[in-house]
C-alpha cells in the first residue's frame, strides 16, 4: 500500500511539473498570440504556447505593440521556435517594430506560402525558415546584417530569393540547401563558403554591389544552375567559382571583371561567353571542358593560363597575347585550344614565334585570318599546321606589308606564313587566284606568297624595286607574271624558288624585254613578252611543258 501511495504521489508530482512547464512557455497571450517579456521590461518577443509547438494556423498578423494588464509593450522579436512546426500556418505579417527573427522561428511551417520581412529586421537566425516547403519567394530587406546557418535550407518551392548588400555576416553552412528558382545575391562571397552547397537554384544574379566571387562559391551547385548574371562591379571571379556546374549554359560577365581565376567555369556547358574588355588575366583551365563555339580575347588581356579554353573559333584582339614568343609545347594552342579557326583582330600588330605551332601537329586548324595591322609574324608561327586550308588577309597590301620570320633566316623558313600550309589565299572572304599588288607597295618581302599553290597570275606594280627570298616560292600554278617595273626589281636567287619559271610567261614593258631577258632570275622565264602582247591576247608559244 505504501508503495502504491508513493507511486501515485510521484505521478501527481510529474503532472504538476508538466502543467507548470507548459504554463512557463509564454508570459501572456493576447488575441491568440503568445508573448514573452524581454529583459528591458518594455518589449516582448512572440513565442509558442507549449512544447507541442503547433501553436498557430491560417493567417497571423503580428501587431507592432500589445497591451497586457494595462501595460503597453513593443513587439521587437520573433523568438526562437515561435512558429516552429506550425504546419497549418499559411501567412504571417510581421510589423516594422521587429528587429530579430530567432533561430528556427518558422522552421517546418510546411504550408507557409508568403511572408513579408519588414525593413526593421536586422537579424535572421539559424534555420529561421528551414523546411518551409511551400514558400515561393523571400525578399530579405536591406536592413538585415546577419543571416544564420541553414536559414533557408529545404525551401524547395522558391521561385526567387533576394539577399541585399547590407548582410555582412552569414553562418557557416548550407544556407540555401535544396532552394530552387532565382537567387539575387548582392553580397561579396568569400573563399570556400558553404552558403550555396547543395542548392538547386536555376538562375543566379550577382548584384552590382558585389566586388568578388570567392573560390568554390558555387562549385557544388552542379544540378540546376542554367544561367548566371554577374554584376558590373565584380572585379574578380576566383578559382573554381562555378566549377562543375554542368547545366550552366548562359553566363553574363559584368563589364568591370579584370580577373577570371583557374577553373572558374571549368566543366560548365557554356557554348558561348562574352568576355568583358576590362579583363586582363585568365587562369589555367578557366573554361576548360566548355563546348564553346567562339571566344574573343580582348585587347587588355595580358595573361592566359594553360588549357583556359577549347573553342572552335578563337578571335584574338590582344597584341600582348598574340605577340608573345612561344614554343611548340607552350603557345596559343595550349592556352586557347586547338580551334578550327584563329582570327587575329585589328589590334594585333605582331604574331609571335611558334604561336600556333604544335609539337605533334595541329590537326584541327582549317582557317586563319590575319588582321590588317599585323606587321610581323615570327619564326615557325604556323609550323606543322598541316590541315590548314585557308589563309585570309584583309588586303593584298596588308599581306605585302608583313615581315615574316622577323628578318631571321632559320630552319623554319616560310613556316611563319600560313600560306605555306593553306595554299589558298583569301581576301575579304573571297579566294584570290589573280593577284594585283597595289601601287603603294615598293618592295615584296621574303616569303610573302610562299607556298600559295593556287595563285595563277600576279601583277607587280611599277614602283617595286626588290623581291625578297622565296617571295613567290612554291607557287606551282603561277602561269602568268606581269611586271610593270621599268627598273628591273632586284631579286634573290630563291625569289622564285620551288617552281619552274620556265613554265610561265613574263609580261614586261616593251622597251625592257631585252633587259629582262638578260637579268638574273628573270631570264629563266619560258617566255618574256610585252605588255602589249598581253593586252592583245598573244599567248606564249613553245614554252617548257607544251606539246
Amino acid at each position: 500500500m505504501k508503495t502504491n501511495l508513493l507511486l501515485k504521489r510521484l505521478f501527481v508530482a510529474f503532472l504538476l511539473l508538466a502543467v507548470s512547464t507548459v504554463s512557463w512557455a509564454y508570459d501572456f497571450e493576447v488575441d491568440g498570440i503568445f508573448y514573452n517579456r524581454n529583459s528591458d521590461g518594455t518589449s516582448v518577443s512572440v513565442t509558442y504556447m507549449n512544447t507541442s509547438y503547433n501553436s498557430y494556423s491560417g493567417s497571423v498578423i503580428i501587431p507592432s505593440s500589445v497591451t497586457y494588464n494595462n501595460k503597453a509593450y513593443d513587439v521587437t522579436n520573433i523568438g526562437e521556435i515561435a512558429f516552429y512546426n506550425c504546419q497549418n500556418l499559411t501567412s504571417v505579417t510581421i510589423p516594422n517594430s521587429v528587429t530579430t527573427i530567432g533561430q528556427s522561428a518558422f522552421s517546418n511551417c510546411s504550408s507557409l506560402t508568403s511572408i513579408d520581412i519588414p525593413n526593421s529586421v536586422t537579424t535572421i537566425g539559424q534555420s529561421a525558415f528551414s523546411n518551409c516547403s511551400s514558400l515561393t519567394s523571400i525578399d530579405v530587406p536591406n536592413s538585415v546584417t546577419t543571416i544564420g546557418y541553414c536559414a533557408f535550407e529545404f525551401c524547395s518551392a522558391l521561385t526567387s530569393i533576394t539577399i541585399p548588400n547590407s548582410v555582412k555576416s552569414f553562418g557557416n553552412g548550407m544556407l540555401f540547401r535544396d532552394c530552387t528558382g532565382k537567387l539575387y545575391f548582392d553580397c561579396d562571397i568569400p573563399d570556400d563558403s558553404d552558403w550555396f552547397k547543395w542548392s538547386k537554384f536555376s538562375e543566379i544574379v550577382i548584384g552590382d554591389n558585389v566586388q568578388s566571387i570567392g573560390r568554390n562559391a558555387f562549385s557544388n551547385c552542379t544540378t540546376n544552375i542554367s544561367s548566371v548574371i554577374i554584376g558590373n562591379n565584380v572585379t574578380s571571379i576566383d578559382e573554381y567559382a562555378f566549377y562543375g556546374c554542368s547545366n550552366l549554359t548562359s553566363v553574363t560577365i559584368g563589364n568591370n571583371v579584370q580577373t577570371i581565376e583557374g577553373g572558374a567555369f571549368s566543366g560548365c556547358n557554356l557554348t558561348s561567353v562574352d568576355l568583358p574588355e576590362s579583363l586582363t588575366s585568365i587562369g589555367n583551365f578557366a573554361f576548360s571542358g566548355c563546348p564553346l563555339s567562339t571566344i574573343t580575347i580582348h585587347k587588355n588581356v595580358k595573361t592566359i593560363g594553360q588549357n583556359a579554353f577549347n573553342a572552335r573559333q578563337v578571335i584574338i584582339n590582344s597584341n600582348d597575347i598574340a605577340s608573345k614568343e612561344y614554343s611548340t609545347t607552350s603557345n596559343l594552342l595550349t592556352c586557347l585550344g586547338r580551334a578550327e579557326e584563329y582570327v587575329f583582330g585589328d589590334n594585333v600588330t605582331s604574331i609571335g614565334s611558334y604561336a600556333l605551332a604544335y609539337y605533334s601537329g595541329n590537326d584541327n586548324l582549317a582557317s586563319v585570318v590575319i588582321g590588317k595591322n599585323v606587321k610581323n609574324i615570327g619564326v615557325g608561327a604556323f609550323k606543322d599546321c598541316n590541315t590548314l586550308e585557308k589563309a585570309e588577309f584583309s588586303s593584298i597590301e596588308s599581306l605585302c606589308n608583313i615581315s615574316f620570320n622577323n628578318g631571321t633566316i632559320s630552319a623554319e623558313n616560310g613556316k611563319s606564313n600560313p600560306l605555306y600550309y593553306a595554299k589558298h589565299l583569301y581576301v575579304d572572304g573571297q579566294e584570290i587566284k589573280n593577284v594585283n599588288i597595289p601601287n603603294s607597295i615598293t618592295s615584296i618581302g621574303k616569303y610573302t606568297f610562299y607556298g600559295c599553290f593556287y595563285i595563277e597570275s600576279i601583277t607587280i606594280p611599277e614602283g617595286v624595286t626588290s623581291i625578297g627570298e622565296r617571295a613567290f616560292g612554291d607557287c606551282y600554278n603561277l602561269s602568268t607574271l606581269i611586271c610593270l617595273a621599268e627598273n628591273i626589281p632586284v631579286t634573290e636567287a630563291s625569289s622564285f624558288y620551288g617552281y619552274a619559271p620556265a613554265r610561265a610567261t613574263l609580261y614586261v614593258p616593251a622597251s625592257f624585254v631585252d633587259a629582262y631577258n638578260e637579268a638574273d632570275n628573270w631570264k629563266g622565264f619560258g617566255s618574256i613578252l610585252t605588255l602589249e602582247d598581253k593586252e592583245a591576247g598573244i599567248a606564249a608559244r613553245g614554252t617548257c611543258g607544251d606539246n
